[in-house]
């Protein structure tokens, strides 16, 4: 397969909930502050400069940290007899949410598309993504990958296809070194 050019997911539409009332200053802030802890590099997986996988992991769990926190803060918006001011601050969350659910899909479309260049790079790719397709309904990977050559897979075969690329880019150089020598 080819690299994928288009994603479809759909985003989850149970964003409502009814909890107590927050200040928009107080989500905001509680959002601000998550967003800067996700935006820290995540030191679970040793990254190797030779690998770009490590990076695009890290960007894919910062993604998902932001996702997650914005989501928090708006299902903690009362939005029960909302004023005028409180609807402009529910638009406001509202598109953070979106705006984090895009970048967290594109940073699962990176993440099935990276190919690691290394078997520590392989490793930590399955390490990383085993729990996420264990996951019922996740919204952390995308639904369907469509390709350049007008085929689609899922999230998984997406993954086991770059997987089986790096491993056979492996054997290649392998033996392209053995031939060398």
């Amino acid at each position: 397969m080819t690299q994928a050019d288009r994603v479809f997911s759909t985003p989850p539409t149970n964003t409502s909930a009814r909890h107590s009332r927050r200040s928009i200053l107080g989500a905001i802030a509680a959002g601000g502050a998550a967003a800067a802890i996700a935006a820290k590099p995540v030191p679970a997986i040793a990254a190797s400069p030779a690998d770009p996988i490590y990076e695009v992991i890290e960007r894919h769990e910062r993604a998902v940290a932001a996702h997650d926190n914005a989501t928090d803060v708006r299902a903690h918006f009362d939005d029960i007899n909302m004023n005028d001011e409180q609807k402009k601050q529910l638009a406001v969350l509202e598109d953070a949410a979106d705006a984090t659910y895009n970048h967290m899909e594109d940073a699962g479309v990176d993440l099935v598309n990276t190919k690691p260049a290394t078997l520590a790079g392989i490793l930590a790719l399955c390490r990383y993504v085993e729990p996420l397709l264990n996951e019922r309904d996740t919204i952390n990977l995308p639904e369907l990958i469509y390709w350049d050559d007008d085929t689609e897979s899922s999230a998984a075969g997406a993954l086991a296809n770059v997987i089986a690329a790096a491993i056979d880019a492996l054997i290649k150089d392998r033996a392209g070194k053995a031939i060398q020598s």
